[in-house]
């Protein structure tokens, strides 16, 4: 199975059960409240616009590591996965003040727009856009509950599955307040990095998808072995997207590789930078690392001491140790070749991906 060949197929049902979900929605009582409609079309919009799915593809074949039947009330099922990402997006974009996502305008921005064109300051309109936003983020991570709590598995499955996803989404509040959180000049903790890259990243990216295929495949005994390949994977996949932050291809990536340090990002390879330093070096590393006016070349001696201090080498061999022990785990675990394969791609994937 190649997983690029395989998700294009996956993500079209994958949007259709969306385009089904958003229709039904529309159509019961909740459609006809009058701030509804626009909400939801906006909400339906995001959440189809780019992504390949993959969350919900893992929950779809984690169920298949032990099943192979009621696929369609997985699939429902998985839609949960993406919603609860299309949240913790619109909410991170609000606080990042990102103006764009996925090739189109933030939510925020399109309801500031909304309000400018009806004459509101453009002060009125930030507030307007960033509060109308919080609430279209809200919609979607219940929303993701509701797929849940309706799907076609027996009652005790489902009241599982929705605990397990109300324990992430407030994982993921908690880890969120930790990224926002004020970090003093020359504060580096690897450790704090790691536990962000977990709540942040991981709790929802690739823990909630594969426990959650677990639960609705009634495995619950393989929960906590199916909890620790997530975290490893997403914490891997964390500490790769940072290496490529700073030093991968622009055209390659899409974004800029001078931008992670200028905002601060609180790293696995910042910490380990830092630890290995001396006094000068730390100086410029404390000037530089979340400083939105650093000039190109302190930017550009940072990236130099990750490299000779060895951090870039650390934060790879960390990658490779999570990675390893996710496969290592995932391989001792007598699954069915249907969803174990999956899985291992997503592994391979992660190792070697340039964006």
């Amino acid at each position: 199975m190649a997983i690029f060949s395989s998700l294009p197929s996956f993500q079209e049902q994958c949007n259709l059960i969306c385009d089904q979900l958003f229709l039904r929605v529309n159509s019961n009582d909740l459609g006809t409240i009058t701030s509804a409609p626009l909400m939801l079309d906006i909400l339906h919009e995001f959440t189809l616009r780019g992504g390949k799915r993959i969350r919900p593809a893992l929950c779809y074949y984690a169920y298949q590591c032990f099943r192979a039947d009621r696929l369609d009330a997985v699939l429902q099922a998985s839609l949960a996965c993406e919603l609860l990402e299309t949240s913790l997006l619109i909410h991170d974009d609000i606080m990042d003040e990102a103006s764009t996502r996925r090739g189109g305008m933030t939510v925020h921005r399109i309801y500031e727009q909304v309000a400018l064109g009806k004459g509101l300051s453009f002060g009125q309109a930030r507030r307007y856009g960033e509060s109308m936003a919080m609430l279209v983020g809200t919609v979607a991570s219940q929303l993701g509950l509701q797929v849940l709590q309706e799907c076609n598995f027996p009652v005790e499955v489902r009241d599982q599955a929705a605990q397990l996803y109300r324990e992430v989404l407030i994982d993921e509040q908690y880890g969120q307040a930790m990224d926002m959180q004020p970090r003093q000049a020359g504060e580096y903790n690897g450790a704090y990095a790691l536990e962000l890259a977990r709540n942040k990243t991981a709790r929802y990216t690739t823990e909630l998808p594969l426990m959650l295929g677990c639960t609705l495949a009634e495995r619950r005994d393989m929960l906590p072995a199916f909890q620790e390949i997530g975290r490893d994977i997403g914490i891997a996949f964390q500490i790769k997207d940072d290496i490529l932050g700073v030093f991968g291809r622009e055209e390659v990536t899409g974004k800029s590789v001078s931008d992670d340090i200028r905002e601060g990002k609180k790293t696995l390879l910042v910490s380990c930078t830092w630890e290995d330093l001396s006094p000068a070096d730390r100086a410029v590393l404390a000037r530089t690392v979340g400083n939105a006016n650093a000039s190109d070349e302190d930017v550009a001696e940072v990236r130099k001491l990750m490299r000779v201090s060895g951090a870039l080498a650390k934060a790879e061999a960390e990658v490779v140790r999570l990675l390893n022990a996710a496969r290592a785990q995932l391989d001792s675990l007598g699954l069915r070749s249907e969803g174990r394969e999956f899985i291992r791609e997503i592994i391979d994937f992660v190792r070697t991906r340039e964006y």
